[in-house]
């Protein structure tokens, strides 16, 4: 069997989605009927246009648990004013350098801070955010999503309708194809040329209006492996299945242009499970619940007066009364006719409630760290991921590792692509880890860690007495070591010590000679000065202007 190329799927893209859409009817009916009971405009139907009409539900309740719950994942992951993750160097193959320069360690941690904060001033005009909070949206309600993103400044996001993806047992997406279409009045020329010849050798002239004319493109990316280095290869496909040579692009495994994200994998399967899939008998509940009480409160207010017609009640009295008017009459001859169910709308009340109050706890309607104001801290931050992260059962955690991973990944590769003033840092040297759930807590206990080694510290040097028995420099190394911190270049070591003591010693001495060799001079200038002030004998210039 003949090996394929990197951009050969062994079919035309365009075979490889009309087939793979098969295996995606399940997962697209589960995410239809629980948009429909949501938020019908986060899935709409495949075929729908803007302006067609979409179901219309009775309650607002869903929608606004998924949009907050989104929200929130979106603000843990970039927290305005603070960073999502952190860059840290690999310390170990920093070592020698380290031995020859203490001090690099810092410089390094410095510049890769520095670093972080350079790549999110720049995230802050994109629309990323947005973009992020429109994927968590998806992901939370149909368990897929698909990120498109070769612009820095505008990542696309796609829902099941538009892509097929095929994974491998471990959940590794291994081929993902895209289908657009594009006009034929906007598209690249040699797209257009592509889709002619393809027509032209099956018969099929562009009629109409130009503009009406939609050409398919298929954006299709494969995982190839090179030796034991894997990375992702890119390519755009005409109809008909010709390759558009200057589309083809090479990425990372982590940082792939197209990326299908997932809820809850189902291992074995090419396609995830939705977060609300757990909780969509409370959801149906509340639809259900709303509509009967809106149907509830329709019929008690409709107001119908019965007169019986052989009473001795007119009814012409009655239609023309009014207000607290005296009219001839029995009361047993006049009804009002009612639906009599304030019970049970009342007991349909108190579901709703409590199962609205169910989903307020797993969707974190009711709980919220962030202040009013234009900044909060970040300990606030991890406690909002943390309580993400409890609400959703660790599938935050999950979704920080991969989702939210590949975004963070995803833009400072365009990032440091657009701009070449940053650079690129030399490969395996840096790590970098999101900020939120085990990784958030990590951070915070490195800074706690660092306070009280400094405190520790302080304490240990303060007795002067201990430094007759114990050698000082060697205690604050284990003490650094017992709280993980690195005490190269942070503590001196018994060189550093003595040239800085020499080295102050050396200064005292100096000061010492020239305050000795100055002060009869200086008091010499002083009489000279007095006595010339004292004659009026005082040198041009030396009298100030009035």
């Amino acid at each position: 069997m003949d090996t394929l190329s990197d951009t050969d799927l062994g079919v035309t893209a365009a075979d490889f989605y009309e087939s793979g859409r098969a295996g995606r009817t399940g997962p697209v009916e589960l995410g239809r009927r629980l948009a429909n009971i949501i938020s019908p405009s986060i899935f709409p139907p495949e075929q729908w246009n803007a302006g067609d009409p979409l179901p219309v539900i009775n309650q607002s309740v869903n929608a606004y648990a998924v949009n907050t719950l989104a929200s929130k994942m979106m603000l843990g992951a970039f927290p305005p004013g603070l960073t999502g993750w952190k860059s840290t160097p690999v310390e170990h193959k920093l070592d020698e350098d380290i031995r020859n320069d203490p001090t690099l360690y810092s410089q390094v941690i410095y510049a890769m801070s520095r670093r972080d904060e350079t790549h999110r001033e720049r995230l802050e005009a994109t629309k990323c955010r947005t973009a992020y909070t429109q994927f968590m949206r998806l992901l939370l309600t149909t368990g897929n999503a698909l990120c498109l993103w070769t612009d820095i400044d505008n990542p696309v996001i796609y829902n099941m309708h538009h892509y097929v993806v095929k994974r491998d047992s471990a959940g590794e997406h291994l081929v993902t194809v895209l289908k657009q279409s594009v006009s034929r009045m906007v598209a690249d020329p040699d797209v257009v040329d592509a889709a002619d010849r393809h027509r032209a050798e099956n018969n099929k002239a562009a009629t109409g209006n130009p503009w009406d004319d939609e050409i398919e493109i298929y954006h299709c990316q494969k995982l190839i492996r090179t030796g034991s280095k894997k990375e992702y290869v890119y390519w755009q496909e005409v109809e008909g299945g010709e390759v558009i040579d200057d589309t083809v692009a090479y990425a990372d495994y982590d940082t792939p242009t197209m990326y299908p994200g997932g809820m809850i994998p189902e291992y074995g399967s090419d396609w995830y499970l939705p977060y609300c899939g757990d909780y969509e008998g409370d959801m149906q509940a509340v639809e259900n619940f709303s509509a009967a009480l809106q149907d509830g409160g329709a019929a008690a207010a409709r107001f119908i007066t019965l007169v019986n017609p052989g009473g001795d009640t007119d009814i012409k009295d009655i239609l023309e009364a009014e207000n607290l008017e005296v009219v001839p009459g029995k009361a047993e001859d006049v009804h009002v006719l009612r639906a009599d169910k304030g019970g049970d709308l009342a007991v349909t009340s108190q579901e709703m409630e409590s199962a609205s109050r169910r989903l307020g706890q797993a969707f974190l309607l009711f709980t919220s760290v962030q202040r009013k104001g234009e900044r909060v801290t970040a300990e606030e931050w991890r406690i909002l991921a943390g309580e993400i992260d409890q609400a959703m059962g660790g599938l935050y955690s999950s979704v920080s590792q991969t989702a939210q991973r590949h975004f963070v990944l995803r833009f400072m590769f365009l990032h440091e692509e657009t701009d070449k003033k940053l650079g690129k840092l030399p490969e395996g040297l840096v790590r970098v880890a999101v900020v939120t759930g085990i990784d958030s807590l990590g951070q915070s206990s490195e800074k706690a860690r660092f306070k009280e080694f400094i405190t520790d510290a302080n304490e240990l040097t303060a007795n002067p007495a201990l430094e007759k028995y114990l050698d000082l420099g060697d205690g604050l190394r284990r003490l650094a070591a017992f709280n993980n911190i690195k005490s190269d270049g942070l503590v001196k070591d018994a060189e550093r010590m003595a040239s800085d003591g020499a080295e102050a010693k050396n200064q005292a001495m100096q000061q010492s000679l020239m305050d000795k060799a100055t002060g009869p001079a200086v008091q010499g200038g002083m009489d000279m000065m007095k006595a010339a002030l004292e004659s009026g004998q005082v040198p041009e210039g030396m009298i100030p202007n009035e």
